[in-house]
């Protein structure tokens, strides 16, 4: 995708959209070049945020797939519990972000850390190109063929290609390959 300097990065507040039978209005889309990367739904403060999983970004998936057909996170807020997810995910498989940059800091959840960890121009880029992984069976966003999986953040904080280098210092390999091989090592652990 190349440095996050060198990208349109946009955040729209109640983005319409306008699906078969309804429009759609997100809380707050963010694209990059674009396409919309990022979807997140929030509700008031004593609300679980379950609640925007279920009742809004469900629907959302439902109503207008065409929104989601470049998606690479799902965030679920009200607040001070958020979550973040992929694509397919059901609400089990959403997590708790619960640090911005390092491993070592304080954990906390809350919508802050979830904006600043997964958010910030640099480490969104980095997050979409080296720790996703799409499946290409469907193009059907509502498939349960279609999977997109997201690293967590604690995979993500000490990964980086320099420590493959370490590891194999003769392995050559394709941005793909790096992909998919640093997606499954960090799950495997």
């Amino acid at each position: 995708m190349g440095a996050a300097g060198e990208q349109c990065f946009l955040l729209v507040s109640q983005f319409s959209v306008t699906g078969a039978l309804y429009t759609c209005r997100p809380d707050l889309v963010g694209f990059v070049n674009g396409l919309p990367l990022v979807v997140i739904e929030s509700k008031k403060p004593g609300v679980p945020a379950r609640a925007a999983f279920d009742e809004n970004l469900t629907h959302y998936k439902a109503e207008i797939p065409q929104l989601f057909w470049f998606n690479a996170l799902l965030i679920a807020s009200n607040g001070t519990d958020s979550r973040v997810g992929s694509l397919t995910a059901d609400w089990e498989r959403f997590f708790e972000w619960k640090r911005i940059e390092r491993e070592d800091e304080p954990r906390k959840v809350a919508l802050e850390t979830v904006i600043r960890g997964t958010c910030d121009q640099t480490r969104l880029l980095d997050l979409v190109e080296n720790f996703t992984l799409f499946s290409e069976h469907t193009s059907n966003v509502n498939s349960k063929d279609s999977r997109g999986l997201v690293a967590l953040d604690y995979a993500i904080g000490q990964t980086n290609l320099n420590l493959l280098d370490a590891l194999w210092p003769d392995f050559r390999y394709s941005t793909a390959k790096v992909t998919i091989f640093r997606f499954f090592w960090i799950v495997s652990g």
